[in-house]
């Protein structure tokens, strides 16, 4: 969530919240000296990789606001306007050729330092206001007017460097997440990676003649004489409907517009209903933006379906292929309905269909919690309304994954130890149930060790020598210690990061699965 207030006021609190914070002294002790050395090479070597961060995602920034020119803000001016949070991060203070300045800040500081402040907006062009994305991990200061729909990039600094390489990608596609003021540009709204983006595609005069011809009375609709409306209509409904056959799915749903300039969009926000997005403007938007629109219509029989729920708490996956479940999935999508324009921005389910014709449909479900109605996007950009009770429905016939999604931040669990080793007999753990009620838990417990390949992170399960016939057991407290058998119980293979799940049950017929993470440290046999 964006966070703003008055940089006057935060700054009295932030002098505040550091006021009285001092530092103990040590007593010498050997090899005080190299430690200090290697503490001071690793921070030099940090600090170089948060400047070139923090350069990064102000060129991101600028690169996503090409009608401007940036230079830099004079030293001075920013140390003045900084000079409360310097301690906690690092400046770049850039400003542009129509008076608006940004200071950019990126957190080096461990724990967020601006995280109790209160919010507000003196609402003085004359001053900076301070703004804080993704926990504090950026800070940023703001002077004079900020460009029409800046709120894009806010949505982007929220997600640390995740977002900045987001627009980094955008805008090597040409792409912008803020709307072209004079030019006109289509408007593409899709689900990517669980999140609703919105992005721009600048139209040269070249460009839209060669998406929309038939505004230009291109080879292919024939001209009708002065006055002759109604042939001219048949003619335009005729390209259409064979636009549509040869590319079906791809009509649009209020997922791409088309606007003159970004004052069109201002005044006609929720597009032009009487407009018609050509098959060379759907093919465009799809090569460029990886737009994909799909339906729901005509769906075969469904062979089986995977969830995968991701979370702030995690992310969990189910599939399912029994009959009976497949007619109830087919039941509950017949329920949805083709709206206009999306409203949610979160969808943090992905739902994959395999039907009976071979073909694989990808769908997001949006998040349910206090949404009046919910959303399920076909492909990233055909977008259907689902009711609440149909949604939740469509949740709950995914019970591991659903009840993660209710209950995987109110029941958790930690190692006892941060470390373990193979010859210890069993892993101690602490079960926290935070839901107010009693739970049940299993222990069959899995253990799983983590690998990393070209980059990409995955999990291996360790062979378990003994067997785990798990019962249901009460837990009627707040926090319980428990423990698993390890040596002799498995067949680690070696150091590193391992975790330990086990199944909670907080409702009747209701399951899912918490894990923690341990590390893993070499046998006192293998380290001799």
């Amino acid at each position: 969530m964006r966070k703003k207030w008055k940089l006057a006021v935060a700054a009295a609190v932030f002098v505040l919240l550091l006021s009285g914070c001092g530092k103990g002294n040590s007593a010498p002790f050997q090899g005080q000296q190299q430690e200090e050395v290697n503490k001071e090479t690793e921070a030099n070597v940090l600090s170089d990789q948060q400047h070139q961060e923090l350069r990064r995602a102000a060129a991101a920034i600028e690169g996503q606001l090409p009608e401007l020119t940036f230079e830099d803000i004079p030293a001075g001016e920013v140390e003045a306007a900084v000079s409360f949070f310097k301690d906690s991060y690092i400046f770049e203070g850039r400003k542009a050729d129509n008076g608006y300045s940004y200071i950019l800040g990126l957190r080096t500081a461990e724990e967020n330092p601006l995280e109790d402040l209160s919010c507000g907006n003196g609402g003085q062009d004359s001053d900076y206001s301070a703004s804080q994305f993704a926990d504090g991990t950026f800070l940023l200061l703001e002077k004079g007017a900020a460009a029409y729909g800046i709120s894009g990039l806010y949505d982007c600094l929220n997600e640390g460097m995740e977002g900045i390489a987001y627009m980094e990608d955008a805008r090597e596609r040409d792409v912008f997440l803020v709307p072209p003021a004079e030019e006109p540009f289509l408007r593409v709204r899709m689900v990517k990676d669980g999140v609703l983006r919105t992005e721009y595609l600048p139209l040269s005069k070249e460009k839209r003649q060669e998406l929309f011809p038939e505004q230009y009375g291109a080879e292919g609709l024939q001209k009708s004489p002065v006055g002759d409306q109604d042939q001219v209509q048949k003619e335009v409904q005729a390209v259409q409907a064979a636009e549509e056959a040869e590319t079906p799915g791809m009509e649009n749903t209020g997922a791409v517009d088309l606007f003159e300039n970004r004052e069109d969009m201002e005044k006609n926000f929720m597009g032009h209903p009487e407009q018609e997005i050509t098959r060379e403007a759907m093919e465009f938007v799809k090569e460029t933006c990886g737009f994909q629109a799909d339906s729901l219509d005509g769906i075969s029989e469904i062979e089986s379906a995977g969830l995968t729920g991701n979370f702030e708490t995690g992310t969990r996956t189910e599939t399912l292929s029994g009959r009976a479940e497949m007619e109830r999935l087919r039941e509950l999508l017949g329920e949805a309905v083709l709206e206009d324009s999306p409203m949610n921005g979160r969808f943090p389910g992905r739902l994959v269909l395999k039907l009976s014709s071979g073909k694989e449909l990808n769908l997001w479900l949006s998040d349910v919690s206090g949404a009046e109605d919910t959303e399920l996007a076909v492909g990233n950009a055909s977008f259907y309304r689902l009711s609440r009770e149909t949604a939740e429905s469509l949740w709950r016939l995914f019970g591991t994954v659903d009840g993660y999604r209710r209950y995987g931040n109110q029941i958790w669990m930690e190692m006892k130890e941060e470390q373990y080793s193979p010859d210890d007999g069993e892993l101690t753990f602490i079960l926290h149930n935070e839901t107010g009620a009693p739970i049940q838990y299993i222990l069959s417990p899995i253990i799983e060790k983590r690998t990393e390949e070209d980059g990409e992170e995955s999990w291996i399960q360790v062979e378990s020598i003994a067997g785990f016939c798990g019962f249901l057991t009460g837990m009627e407290g707040e926090e319980k210690e428990l423990a698993v058998p390890w040596s002799g119980s498995f067949q680690p293979s070696g150091s590193g990061i391992y975790r330990l799940e086990i199944q909670v049950s907080p409702e009747p017929e209701l399951r899912f699965a918490i894990n923690a993470e341990f590390e893993l440290a070499e046998s006192q046999g293998e380290e001799q």
